[in-house]
């Protein structure tokens, strides 16, 4: 069972911004496929939804022991939409984030139709990326300036945001530190409020929380560090520096270490992924309850020549139960290996690096998460980009996936 820490209280006395004056046009010629996509306006929610979806055609959840289809869409932004993470929440609703514009979006895969909820939009930036649970239904986002056309960040633009969603509360007067640009942004029944600004950080990525504590850490892809964060101090740092993380100095695109995960019954292990790297796809080390290193590199899996890999281009991962479940973009696949038995053997779930996007459902496989209810406890849930990075295969609106992880374990 996840221990999380208490509550965070968000800043009283900073100035809130209003997000409701944000235009929505672009949305409301778009079309996702063949079902046109209605902007539903209620009190202060904004949803779109593709009304010709039906249960039928996009069933949420995969029933056990049903693999006649185990990998399912189960919902799909407009194109040019770029799903890069995502959260499960207690409810077993998902918070995603998106590149392409500074947003968190909230889907229900119970729902009929399965409808994307705007949560919150980040006026000052342009894009979000990894996201956490570090307390009970409060999450921290990564917020910055990111350029899709060459995978860079900005160097100053990077800062941890907090995304409450007890229902919009603010009551909770968290403490003050005096900061002058401290914030705090109304949302669809939440509140965000910016935790700190890293202005050393330049491509933050994958977050993970630290058990027990009220710390996360975030990788930097481009400086090849990963961050720790005091959620409720602010207070940050550099938490380990490993050549292991950095970005290689011949690779086409300069990207490092990218997802990171502290499998929560293994809290003292962290995991992470590597893109664009010669000898690595996925590794582990030990780490202190600080979240700094308490011991030397593992490789878990090296970047083999498997087949469908372009130069082994992990994204995210999932934990469970032993098995690391791997998002590969640019190379549209999903992986499955092992964590515990040091085989290095790898399974390649879905996905080509040939296929065309409009039928390659993992095409820019980018994140994943298991759901947390009884019912999709076995579920994962896959995020996409639609093959923005691989246009040669064509581009497709952003993807939400279920995969019926039974059918691919013995």
């Amino acid at each position: 069972m996840r221990r999380l820490v208490p509550l965070p209280k968000p800043p009283g006395p900073c100035k809130a911004l209003n997000i409701w004056a944000w235009g929505w046009d672009r949305y409301c010629s778009k079309r996702i496929q063949s079902a046109t996509v209605h902007l539903a306006w209620s009190h202060r929610v904004r949803t779109y939804t593709a009304f010709n979806q039906t249960a039928a055609q996009f069933p949420a959840y995969n029933h056990v022991g049903d693999c006649r289809e185990p990998l399912k869409q189960i919902y799909q932004f407009p194109n040019l939409t770029w799903v890069e993470n995502i959260a499960v929440r207690a409810n077993g609703k998902l918070l995603v984030t998106l590149i392409t514009s500074p947003e968190v979006w909230q889907i229900d895969p119970s729902a009929v139709p399965v409808t994307a909820e705007l949560v919150v939009h980040f006026p000052k930036s342009t894009s979000l990326l990894g996201i956490t649970e570090f307390a009970e239904d409060v999450f921290a986002v990564a917020v910055g300036t990111f350029n899709t056309s060459d995978i860079t960040g900005t160097l100053g633009s990077w800062s941890i945001w907090g995304l409450d969603m007890h229902g919009g509360d603010t009551s909770y007067d968290r403490r003050e530190r005096g900061k002058p640009d401290c914030d705090i942004i109304d949302a669809v029944d939440a509140t965000a409020y910016k935790i700190t600004n890293i202005p050393e950080a330049t491509f933050l990525n994958g977050m993970t929380s630290i058990p027990d504590t009220e710390s996360i850490l975030i990788a930097d892809s481009a400086f090849g560090v990963i961050f720790y964060v005091n959620t409720n101090t602010g207070e940050y740092g550099t938490a380990i520096d490993n050549p292991a993380f950095k970005p290689s100095p011949n690779a086409a695109v300069a990207l490092g270490i990218n997802g990171i995960q502290i499998d929560h019954d293994e809290p003292r292990v962290l995991y992470y992924s590597t893109s664009f790297q010669p000898h690595l796809l996925l590794g582990r080390l030990p780490i202190a309850a600080d979240g700094s290193a308490a011991g030397p590199v593992e490789v878990v899996l090296q970047a083999s020549p498997f087949p469908e890999i372009i130069g082994s281009q992990a994204d995210d991962f999932a934990l469970k139960d032993g098995n690391v479940w791997i998002t590969q973009d640019p190379s549209s696949s999903i992986l499955l290996t092992s964590a515990i038995d040091g085989s290095m053997n790898v399974t390649l779930i879905a996905g080509s690096t040939t296929e065309r996007a409009s039928e390659n459902l993992a095409a820019g496989s980018t994140a994943a998460q298991f759901g947390r209810l009884r019912r999709d406890q076995d579920i994962l849930y896959v995020t996409t980009n639609g093959g923005m990075p691989t246009p040669e295969n064509g581009i497709v609106g952003g993807r939400i996936l279920s995969l019926n992880t039974i059918c691919y374990l013995k």
